[in-house]
């Protein structure tokens, strides 16, 4: 195994990678990645978090329309009741 493997796990990716990223590894360093230490890092997190949202939904769109029909709604009436992006909780 490489450093560069273990890397992300201390490293913060750039926006760009982020945009690039698979679904995989999206997802792990959503759930991987040390809580952010200045700006820079707060905003790469929030578009890691929105792609693992989105990658999450276009999944339950494919597997049951029905349910990603249903979790947008709840979406959007979260984001009415919080005055936010569900998205972004």
């Amino acid at each position: 195994m490489t450093d560069k493997k273990l890397t992300w796990q201390k490293e913060y990716p750039t926006i760009a990678d982020v945009k690039l990223a698979d679904a995989s590894t999206v997802y792990a360093w959503s759930e991987h990645l040390p809580e952010p230490d200045n700006d820079v890092q707060r905003t790469v997190l929030k578009r890691i978090r929105h792609r693992a949202w989105d990658e999450s939904q276009a999944q339950m769109k494919q597997l049951d329309p029905e349910i990603a029909k249903k979790m947008a709604e709840l979406e959007e009436v979260a984001s009415a009741i919080l005055g936010t992006n569900a998205k972004e909780l």
